[in-house]
């Protein structure tokens, strides 16, 4: 039978707990803010070479990039701390901005052929001498992507004023294939040809370029191909995988980078299958096999390597990585990798340090290494203290650092 008196109700017990959980989460509020300002929010690591003379062009450029140099530089939005949170935030966070674009196209040498898209090309003669910011994008990418078009906008806009134009390759971007060769990770015939265009379109206008993963690669041994007759007056490259081998072997070596790997092997498939009736005009290739490959690597042994006349896709990616080429670069280059990059790991960046800081004096290319950032990535919080800012914030700590960059090229030209 049940004993109401042994079922006393305690007005105290609810408060209690109630307590409990506050203090609990008082707790880990400034545990997670300790972690936040000690180990979240990062300066950024320079790599110059160890023989370049402090009063180069390359040296009193960087100095005047103050992002550079700040104890705490680069302040992640606190909710996209790791670095798969900030590689994801590239694809959902940063809304992708309307822009209307004025396209033109480039017929290339091989009869290919790939789109500019321009911003606010002014046609102007008193207007010739605007700076323009050549954007490379990177793989299935272009000026559809939202951290292009961010920087279109804030580079074309307010006090930089600069035109702009996104160099989209071959079949992207909603363009067709004019012959069966498309584009790779290390090609850099396209881009010297749109470099020679746009500066023989525009020759009193500094030039300078930005590249971003893929994109970052091709331009980084473009520049250094062209040593010191480039056109380019400075160029940065953002999320630089840099060893394509270890690059892409890190990738599959764990489960999340497996997956990434498979979302960038369908958009390689569909890119084949959109332009099947094109690359089917390449002796040896089996589309079916094109078709059924689960990896990037795969894709590029079935048909990258092949078509770029490889014996493997071993082959290619040593052959295409541009690590080796930073020593040879003789214009301003700046490239920008994250540490906690999920896509290439931290290894090839090591390898790139070590290949500059042992560069010769003549060598015009520094590396800057953030803890955090991700790929192509690096959303940053204005306030960390404001928990709105935290899911207002849209900024991105790379535009920041690209716009100081040309900014300092400019006045050091």
């Amino acid at each position: 039978r049940w004993d109401r008196s042994t079922h006393v109700c305690d007005p105290t017990k609810g408060k209690k707990q109630n307590t409990m959980w506050f203090a609990v989460a008082c707790l880990a509020s400034a545990a997670f803010a300790a972690h936040y300002f000690a180990c979240v929010a990062c300066g950024v690591r320079l790599v110059l070479p160890q023989a370049l003379d402090r009063g180069s062009r390359l040296a009193r450029i960087l100095a005047a990039c103050p992002s550079l140099h700040k104890r705490r530089s680069f302040w992640p939005v606190p909710l996209l701390w790791h670095g798969h949170l900030q590689t994801m935030a590239v694809f959902g966070w940063r809304p992708r901005l309307a822009i209307k674009f004025v396209r033109e196209m480039l017929d290339l040498s091989d009869g290919g052929r790939i789109a500019l898209d321009w911003l606010d090309p002014v046609s102007s003669a008193t207007d010739a001498k605007r700076p323009i910011l050549l954007l490379v994008h990177g793989l299935n990418g272009g000026s559809n992507e939202s951290y292009i078009r961010h920087l279109c906008v804030g580079a074309s806009r307010g006090k930089y004023n600069w035109r702009v134009v996104v160099y989209n390759s071959r079949g992207v971007a909603g363009t067709q294939l004019t012959t069966p060769r498309p584009y790779n990770g290390g090609y850099t015939g396209d881009i010297r040809e749109t470099v020679t265009f746009v500066h023989a379109k525009y020759p009193d206008a500094p030039l300078f370029a930005a590249g971003f993963s893929l994109g970052a690669n091709a331009l980084t041994r473009y520049v250094g191909e062209c040593g010191a007759d480039c056109p380019l007056i400075a160029a940065m490259a953002f999320s630089n995988p840099l060893d394509l081998y270890k690059s892409q072997r890190y990738l599959v070596s764990y489960p999340v980078g497996r997956w990434y790997d498979k979302q960038m092997t369908k958009g390689l498939i569909r890119y084949a299958k959109k332009h099947q009736e094109k690359l089917s005009g390449n002796k040896g290739i089996d589309p079916n096999c094109i078709y059924s490959v689960t990896s990037v690597m795969d894709f590029d042994e079935a048909y990258t390597a092949k078509v770029f006349g490889y014996v493997s896709a071993d082959e290619y990616y040593h052959s295409n990585s541009s690590v080796s080429y930073l020593e040879k670069v003789r214009r301003p280059l700046l490239v920008v990798n994250a540490a906690d990059d999920p896509i290439m790991g931290a290894e090839v960046t090591r390898d790139a340090t070590v290949a500059v800081a042992g560069a010769p004096a003549e060598c015009s290319a520094a590396v800057a290494v953030t803890a955090h950032g991700g790929h192509v990535g690096w959303v940053q919080v204005d306030n960390p203290l404001s928990l709105r800012s935290w899911f207002s914030a849209r900024s991105s700590w790379m535009d920041t650092v690209l716009f100081e960059f040309f900014s300092a090229a400019l006045r050091h030209e």
